[in-house]
C-alpha cells in the first residue's frame, strides 16, 4: 500500500475498494496531531486561504451537532442535506464529495467502508463510504461553539456603569443651571463630551440588560430542548447505551492501568512465571541449579518423566526392602518414674489461723482507710476539682480510680465498696485544673462527682452494729 502525502487528494485505490479496508488504515496515517512547530492542516478549512469555507464550516458544524447526538458516521448524502438546511443556498452533490475530500485529506474527517449497504457487485467495487469527525476536530467545533456567542451568553450591568452615569447626570445638572452666559467655548465642548459620554454609558447599560436577558431566554429554550430530546423513548435508549459504553471502557482502562502498576507478587504468579522459565530450559542441570536457587533446597530426587525423561536405574535382583530388613539401631526405652532426673518435693501448705487473721485484719485496714479517703473526698454531695486545693497521694489515687471507673461505664457511674454511686456530670468538660500533693501535679479535666449513698445498705450495717452492741455484755 502506497503511504499517502497529507496534502495529496484521498483516493483509495481498487484493491483497497475491493477489500473493503484500504481507506481507515490510510487515514490513521493521515492524521495530523497537535505539533509543535510547522502548519496544522487541521485549521485550513477556518482560513481564508482556501475557497468554499463556509462550506466546509458546515459540514463540521454538522459532525459537531450529530456528534451530540451520539451519531458519530454520517453519509455523504446526510452531511449534503445537513448543509443544504443550514445554509439555505444551492449545494450540488459534487460540491459536497469535493469538500468531504478535502477535509479527509486535511485530517479532520476520516472514511469508513459501508459494508452494510453493498447489494451487487457494482456497488462492492464503487466507494460507498461512511465520514466520521477526528476528536482533534471535535475540539476545535467545541472551541469554536462555545466562544461563538460570548457577547451574547455572558449578559449583565458592570459595577461602575451606574455609578458613573450617576455622576455624569449630576455634574451636567450642576452645569446647566448656572448662568450661561458666561459660557465659554472651551466650557460648551465640556458640556458635549460630558453628555457624550452619558449617552455611551446609557447605551453600554441598555446593551448589556439586554445581551443578558437574551442569555436568560437562550438557556431556557436549551433546557426546554433538552427535556423534549429526553422525551424521546429512542434518544433515552441511545443515551443509556452511550453512557454504558463510556462506563464500561472507563472501568476496563482503569482496571488494565492497574493491573500493569501493580507488582506481580503473589504466589501463583511467581509459580506460572517460574514453570515458563522452566519449560524454556533443556539442560537438566540448569534446571537442577534453578530449582535450588528458587526453593532454597537442592533437586528432588524423584522427578516427572515429562521433565526428565524414562528412569534407567536398573533394580537389584533379590534385594530386599528396607522395611523387610533387621534394624540397625537399637533404641533403649527409660522405664517410667524410674528415671535418674533429682525430683524436688514441694512441701505443703501449712494451715495458720493467726496468718489468715492477720491477712484479714491488714484487708480490713486497707478498705477502712480507703472509706476515710472517700468520705473526705465527698464532704458535699457533688465534688468540683477546682475547689481541690490540695490532696495527699493516696486520695489522689483513689480519685483517679474513680473518674477512670465513670469514664470506662456507658452510664458514667463507679460504684464504691459501701454501695454508693458515683457518677460523672460534665464527661466532654473543656478545661483543665492541677491537682497539687507532695509528689508532683497532675494535671485533668475540671470534672465534677456526684456522690449517692445507699440508704438501704447503711441501714443494714447500723441494724448489725446494734445487734453486736445488744448481744455482747
Amino acid at each position: 500500500m502506497a503511504s499517502l502525502d497529507p496534502f495529496t487528494a484521498f483516493d483509495p485505490s481498487e484493491e483497497n475498494r475491493i477489500n473493503g479496508r484500504g481507506s481507515f488504515q490510510q487515514v490513521q496515517d493521515n492524521i495530523t496531531a497537535f505539533k509543535q512547530f510547522g502548519s496544522l492542516s487541521l485549521f485550513n478549512y477556518l482560513t481564508p486561504l482556501v475557497d468554499h469555507t463556509n462550506s466546509y464550516r458546515a459540514i463540521m458544524r454538522t459532525f459537531y451537532r450529530r456528534s451530540r447526538a451520539y451519531r458519530y458516521q454520517l453519509t455523504a448524502q446526510d452531511v449534503l442535506d445537513a448543509v443544504r438546511e443550514e445554509i439555505k443556498q444551492e449545494y450540488h452533490s459534487e460540491n459536497c464529495k469535493a469538500d468531504l475530500d478535502s477535509l479527509v485529506r486535511w485530517g479532520n474527517l476520516t472514511t469508513i467502508y459501508d459494508t452494510g449497504r453493498v447489494t451487487t457487485i457494482a456497488d462492492l467495487r464503487s466507494s460507498i463510504l461512511r465520514y466520521q469527525a477526528t476528536s482533534e476536530a471535535l475540539e476545535i467545533e467545541a472551541f469554536l461553539a462555545s466562544h461563538a456567542h460570548i457577547g451574547a451568553s455572558e449578559g449583565g450591568l458592570r459595577q461602575g456603569d451606574l455609578p458613573l452615569l450617576d455622576e455624569l447626570l449630576r455634574q451636567l445638572d450642576t452645569w446647566l443651571q448656572e448662568d450661561r452666559s458666561g459660557y465659554t467655548p472651551e466650557h460648551c465642548q465640556e458640556i458635549a463630551e460630558q453628555w457624550n459620554r452619558a449617552f455611551t454609558t446609557w447605551e453600554r447599560v441598555t446593551h448589556d440588560a439586554a445581551q443578558y436577558l437574551g442569555s436568560m431566554h437562550q438557556s431556557a429554550q436549551q433546557i426546554e430542548a433538552l427535556q423534549d430530546w429526553f422525551l424521546q423513548q429512542s434518544n433515552i435508549t441511545l443515551f443509556s447505551k452511550a453512557a454504558n459504553d463510556a462506563i464500561q471502557k472507563v472501568v476496563h482502562r482503569a482496571h488494565s492501568l492497574a493491573t500493569s502498576m501493580r507488582p506481580q507478587t503473589d504466589y501463583v504468579s511467581m509459580l506460572y512465571t517460574l514453570s515458563n522459565q522452566f519449560m524454556q530450559i533443556s539442560d537438566l542441570e540448569t534446571a537442577q541449579h534453578l530449582y535450588a536457587a528458587a526453593f532454597a533446597s537442592a533437586t528432588p530426587i524423584h522427578l516427572t518423566e515429562s521433565f526428565v525423561g524414562t528412569p534407567e536405574v536398573a533394580d537389584t535382583p533379590g534385594e530386599r526392602t528396607p522395611w523387610q530388613q533387621p534394624p540397625t539401631v537399637v533404641r533403649s526405652l527409660r522405664p517410667i518414674y524410674k528415671g535418674n532426673v533429682g525430683r524436688t518435693i514441694e512441701q505443703p501448705m501449712r494451715h495458720s489461723a493467726d496468718a489468715v487473721y492477720q491477712m484479714k485484719q491488714q484487708h480490713d485496714a486497707a478498705a477502712a482507710l480507703q472509706h476515710q479517703r472517700f468520705a473526705r473526698l465527698f464532704r458535699e454531695p457533688i465534688l468540683d476539682l477546682g475547689t481541690i486545693i490540695e490532696i495527699t497521694p493516696e486520695e489522689r489515687t483513689a480519685l483517679s480510680e474513680m473518674i477512670d471507673g465513670c469514664l470506662s461505664n456507658s452510664s458514667l457511674e463507679y460504684k464504691l465498696p459501701d454501695g454508693s454511686v458515683v457518677t460523672l456530670l460534665n464527661r466532654r468538660e473543656a478545661c483543665y485544673v492541677a491537682l497539687r500533693a507532695c509528689d508532683g501535679v497532675l494535671l485533668l479535666p475540671r470534672y465534677r462527682l456526684q456522690h449517692r449513698a445507699n440508704t438501704a445498705l447503711q441501714a443494714q450495717h447500723k441494724r448489725q452494729e446494734r445487734v453486736k452492741t445488744e448481744v455482747l455484755p
